[in-house]
């Protein structure tokens, strides 16, 4: 890929075509600029909500190395159906070496807007420099009004209640200042200890477009044989004030098949709930989990079942931050009773 270009691979809309796929022997670099997006969706928007049959199918026999300020490699998962699912992945990103993002540049993950298909991503080692991000911030569940109904065109578990209330994940949605809402929405989902799945979005007013309802934060699950981490990592619920309600945090998984697990004091792990500018109708956090040493058949059984195929210890954040001090871990809800997410 030149230096300084912007590039996206999309799917071709044909029927038999449902993969915008990238393969690669060697290695890929993108420096100085350089942006490739790999996609079935419009990358070109913040948030994408119409629905795309195309998922990103990227596999790179070498290296991808994201370096200099400004560099941007985003992918985006297509819908969840028999072949594609949520716990298999609905996207994917490929590596055989290794994925370094470095100071200034950018890794993007888009989750599907109405299923919640998301993208898997695999390396052997997965590298993040202090002032590198990877992000998927606002681009999890979204929704379209269905005709001139308060209600949302998703498949959220958490999704928000009309003009009430905030989307839920790891923690639930608050109804602000209105009375409660019908039960069922804005309500918790997921697992503690394998989050597969991307927030919620908002509720809905009557009078709002589609185009302004505040998508959860979207999913970031990566599998390495080692990771080093020193910079952000982040799947925040919608912080666009316009947006009278917020949206849900997203989704962190992050695991590792050795104990080469590396995180320095300046990583961030953010899975925030979305502000609301309007009866306080807050989104509750997202979930964030990192389980290091396990093979493959116990992260795909965890990914299926929510639970590990034996018993084994789960830190909490202070028993956490006795291994790792000084790493931010923030599931918070930006205030009223909305609850804080899930950390393990």
């Amino acid at each position: 890929v030149p230096k300084a270009g912007r590039y996206a691979l999309k799917g071709i809309e044909n029927s038999s075509v449902e993969s915008a796929s990238l393969l690669v022997q060697g290695d890929v670099i993108l420096e100085t600029g350089g942006q490739l997006a790999v996609c079935g969706q419009s990358w070109t928007e913040n948030r994408v909500f119409k629905s795309s049959p195309f998922r990103a199918d990227v596999r790179i026999g070498g290296n991808l190395t994201i370096t200099n300020p400004g560099s941007k490699f985003l992918a985006s998962a297509g819908p969840t159906n028999d072949d594609f699912t949520v716990a298999g992945g609905a996207g994917f990103v490929t590596v055989d070496g290794t994925i370094s993002v470095g100071a200034g540049s950018s890794f993007i993950l888009v989750s599907e807007w109405r299923t919640g298909g998301s993208v898997f991503v695999r390396a052997s080692s997965f590298e993040l420099a202090e002032g590198g991000t990877v992000s998927a911030d606002e681009r999890g569940f979204a929704g379209t009004k269905i005709s001139t109904e308060l209600y949302l065109d998703s498949l959220a578990p958490g999704l928000g209640y009309g003009m009430m209330q905030g989307g839920g994940y790891g923690g639930a949605g608050y109804y602000g200042s209105w009375s409660n809402p019908p039960p069922g929405y804005g309500m918790t989902y997921g697992s503690l200890i394998a989050p597969i799945l991307p927030g919620a979005p908002g509720g809905c007013r009557g009078n709002q477009n589609w185009d302004e309802i505040a998508p959860g934060g979207g999913l970031v699950r990566i599998r390495a044989k080692s990771m080093g981490l020193a910079g952000t990592v982040s799947a925040n619920g919608s912080v666009d004030v316009s947006k009278y309600y917020g949206g849900s945090g997203g989704g962190i998984w992050l695991t590792t098949s050795t104990k080469d697990l590396s995180l320095a004091q300046t990583v961030q792990l953010m899975a925030k709930g979305g502000n609301a500018t309007y009866n306080g109708a807050y989104g509750g956090g997202g979930r964030i989990a990192i389980t290091k040493n396990i093979n493959d058949e116990t992260e795909k059984y965890m990914a299926e079942n929510g639970a590990f195929p034996k018993r084994r210890r789960i830190r909490d954040v202070s028993q956490f931050h006795e291994v790792y001090p000084g790493v931010n871990v923030d599931v918070s809800s930006p205030g009223g009773d909305a609850n804080e997410g899930t950390f393990a």
